[in-house]
């Protein structure tokens, strides 16, 4: 298996399958898919969704998952994500 964050696992499938790329992040999910992967599955995980992505050219999923996390966008959603929170405790 890759080297990984809590959050995201290269899933090892039996021969004869692709390669995937899970994460439970969904900013993170929505970049992949914005630069061109595929959605193999999702599914609720207690509070979480667990998002499968197509990840066959050779690890992309970890090349993109750097690149998001140097990314504008990965920056947008962290001060969404800091707006939320100030709503949150102003109710």
């Amino acid at each position: 298996m890759s080297e990984t964050t809590a959050n995201e696992v290269m899933t090892e499938k039996p021969a004869g399958t692709s390669p995937a790329f899970e994460t439970y992040d969904m900013s993170l999910a929505a970049y992949l898919i914005l630069r061109g992967r595929k959605v193999v599955t999702y599914d609720r995980r207690r509070n979480n969704i667990r998002f499968v992505l197509d990840d066959t050219e050779d690890e992309v999923c970890k090349t993109l998952h750097i690149e998001f996390l140097n990314s504008d966008f990965k920056k947008y959603d962290s001060i969404v994500r800091d707006l939320k929170k100030i709503m949150a405790r102003k109710e």
